[in-house]
């Protein structure tokens, strides 16, 4: 590492490690301001060790073997728990399905492809997500509900009324999710405005954003800064090696803190990202910490000690102008910007916010 340059030195990496193992050092941000670097736990985003990310890594070892596998691969593991968690179905159903995948069903004998819960394997892996599958879910659900009330209390199953009941579950489910969709739409449908929002008098505005492509690693940054009259007042832009999305838009932040640092502007500043994980992170009584970007969060916190700078969320469509600059960046070459050499697709975006 350079230490006098706070950057990685590209061309040692090259020459002493392999090529795969190099481009991930290299995305790899580095502090300016000279935090010191930490062990991490790379299974969980805050790197510390916990018994849940413990018992996930262990379980996809052991998982990688199973028979619905068939081979070494912990795809299919990944996809079914993805799958799982974003099923719109109530949670006691989750839950019994899992157990059922696992086969940690309470029954004298496994799963085998022949039986209720085989079939409802089956169901789940080979069909793809839709209502469909749900409401076998839901069904399979209510058969083993009324099994449990033949062998515990003699109850006679009933065809009929276990599918009535599986769609009755799913049906509540349904309008108690949609409810609370339309409370949260109404108390905060106009909490965040899609169109960019002139600052106060005297203050500035950062409008911050990243692109990143995951297919070629290709990322660049973008910032933004327009007065209360909306008027650009500096742009600034480049193409940078990270590792993710979020690494991108937070290093658009940490360069928008840099520069009105250096501005001496410490007050009447307000720095906008669409990113709100990321925005969230930065909030003075946040416990959420992803420690792939930690170099940058201590860097843009260790900047902001001594300033009043305001970190807000907006919109996509509010920060579309800076998310064309970061996004065409990323593309191809653009040459330094400034207020009076702007794309004329840049100023159109403008004008529209005003």
């Amino acid at each position: 590492m350079n230490e006098e340059e706070r950057s990685w030195n590209e061309e040692k990496i090259d020459d002493l490690l392999p090529a795969e193992i190099g481009s991930i050092i290299k995305a790899t941000p580095i502090s300016w301001t000279g935090c010191d670097g930490a062990l991490v736990w790379g299974q969980s985003s805050s790197g510390n060790y916990t018994v849940k990310s413990g018992y996930h890594l262990a379980f996809e070892g052991a998982f990688a073997s199973d028979d619905l596998q068939g081979s070494s691969s912990t795809e299919l593991s990944n996809t079914i728990w993805k799958a799982i968690w974003r099923l719109k179905s109530p949670p006691r159903i989750k839950h019994f399905l899992w157990r059922a995948i696992t086969n940690a069903i309470a029954t004298k004998e496994i799963c085998l492809p022949g039986s209720v819960l085989g079939v409802l394997r089956v169901v789940f892996v080979e069909l793809r997500l839709n209502p469909l599958r749900v409401c076998c879910l839901d069904i399979c659900w209510a058969i083993w509900k009324q099994r449990n009330e033949w062998i515990f209390s003699q109850q006679k199953p009933n065809a009929e009324r276990a599918i009535k009941h599986a769609f009755q579950v799913y049906g509540d489910f349904l309008a108690a999710a949609c409810s609370q969709e339309n409370r949260l739409a109404r108390n905060h449908g106009d909490s965040n405005a899609s169109k960019w929002q002139r600052p106060p008098h005297d203050r500035w505005k950062f409008n911050c954003d990243g692109a990143f492509n995951p297919s070629d690693k290709s990322a660049a940054f973008a910032v933004l800064v327009r007065d209360n009259n909306g008027s650009v007042v500096e742009v600034n832009h480049g193409r940078i090696k990270v590792s993710s999305a979020l690494a991108a838009a937070a290093w658009a932040i940490r360069i928008a803190v840099s520069m009105a640092k250096a501005w001496g502007k410490r007050v009447a500043i307000i720095i906008e990202s669409d990113c709100k994980v990321l925005v969230g992170m930065l909030g003075p009584e946040t416990t959420h910490k992803d420690w792939t970007i930690q170099a940058l969060l201590d860097d843009i916190m260790g900047m902001s000690l001594d300033s009043n700078f305001v970190f807000k969320w907006c919109k996509r469509q509010a920060n579309r102008c800076a998310n064309w600059i970061a996004c065409t960046s990323k593309r191809s070459f653009i040459p330094p910007l400034s207020p009076c050499n702007l794309p004329v697709e840049l100023c159109s975006l403008i004008r529209m916010d005003l």
